[in-house]
């Protein structure tokens, strides 16, 4: 499996024991510093900064690749 270095809203929800649309709505509001949301036309663009968000949560790169795996098995079986 390719371990990509970046951390997709899905895999930050799923470790937060968020859905994904609650952490959006709080990138948006400015409320999480560990990413930015930036609006193009009617399309929002999130950034989730993997350091911040290692340093603010407590999380590593080994719980993300744990959720990475999760969330791709739950896709599978779907």
């Amino acid at each position: 499996m390719c371990q990509t270095k970046k951390i997709t809203i899905q895999e930050a929800a799923y470790l937060m024991h968020k859905g994904p649309g609650f952490v959006q709505e709080h990138i948006k509001a400015g409320l999480f510093t560990f990413a930015i949301g930036q609006k193009r036309k009617s399309r929002w663009n999130f950034y989730i900064y993997p350091a911040k968000f290692f340093e603010e949560t407590g999380y590593t790169w080994e719980d993300v690749y744990e959720a990475r795996e999760h969330l791709q098995k739950k896709k599978e079986a779907s």
